[in-house]
Parts: structure tokens; sequence; C-alpha cells
């Protein structure tokens, strides 16, 4: 069974030199699943292009294949903007490529992943976490980013649950 390390996008920035850079989160996710992932892994990045920047998801296809990942380990869903999308269309181009969702590894933030679980979960995907660590931030940060991310479980759960309806209708 073919195992695939899901690297959930985060924003990318403009530099001094008005370049594009990935930011902080978005490398901690490619070094995390760089450092977890099985040699024949596939990877599968997302996230969109947004404010005239490349989409997350070929910025961080390019820091793999920089780390030494052939391009044909490399899935690329660059058209989703939140978490909700990713997933979905995750799901979606698995199944378009006939790869089975059973044996996933979703790599994000820490504070970022039981919401994106819970979303896999009822979208019927079977994935397993990694959490790129950021050692750097302060508890009272900590705390506000998981407690937003806590409060808008209900609300994710009730956009895939609407998501399935409409599917199944």
């Amino acid at each position: 069974m073919t195992a695939i390390s899901v690297i959930l996008g985060a924003k990318l920035k403009w530099d001094a030199a008005v370049q594009p850079v990935a930011s902080p989160a978005l490398q901690r996710r490619v070094d995390a699943a760089l450092q977890a992932t099985a040699p024949d892994a596939l990877f599968l990045v997302t996230g969109a292009a947004m404010n005239g920047l490349p989409s997350e998801a070929s910025a961080a296809a390019r820091m793999l294949i920089d780390a030494g990942i052939g391009p044909a380990r490399i899935l690329i869903e660059d058209q989703s903007r939140n978490t909700f999308e990713n997933l979905v269309n995750v799901q979606s181009l698995l199944a378009a490529k006939g790869l089975p969702a059973t044996n996933l590894t979703l790599i994000s933030d820490a504070y970022h992943l039981p919401r994106a679980r819970v979303i896999a979960r009822l979208l019927g995907l079977r994935v397993k976490t990694l959490a790129a660590r950021r050692p750097d931030v302060r508890l009272l940060k900590r705390a506000h980013m998981t407690l937003r991310e806590c409060a808008s479980i209900p609300l994710s759960a009730a956009r895939v649950l609407l998501h399935l309806t409409r599917r199944n209708s």
C-alpha cells in the first residue's frame, strides 16, 4: 500500500527583493515531511496561488525537488484556498489517480492538525498526523492559535456535512 505524505499548504510571502519565498510554516511542514516520510512514499502538496504569488503547492514541490525528491513522487493540488478545500481536493485527486485514501499522513503545524483530522475523517479519509513543531512560539500565542482552531471545528464539521449532503443528493 502506497504511503502518502500530505503537506498542507501555508502562505508564501514576498522578500525584500520582491521574490516569492516560503513562509516559515511551509518550510517547517516540508522539513517534517522529509524527515519522517518513507523512502518510497509519495508526497502530495496542497495550496493555491494567492495575492500574485505562485501556489503554495508549487513552492512546496520545489522545496522537495531541491531536497532530492524526484518529481514522479510529488503530486500537486494547487486549487485549494483553505483546509476544507485542501482535503476535498486531495480526496478527488487520489480518486482520479487511482490511489487509495487509506495510508495518508497529514503534515501541518500542531495547532492546525486537530481540525484537519476532523475534516479528513468526516470526508472518509483514513489519516495519521505529523506535527511540524514550532519551538519558538510563546505559550500565549500557542494557546490563541489552538483555541482559534478548536473553535473552528464545529463550523468545519458543518461545512463537510453540507458538502457530503450535496454530493450524495
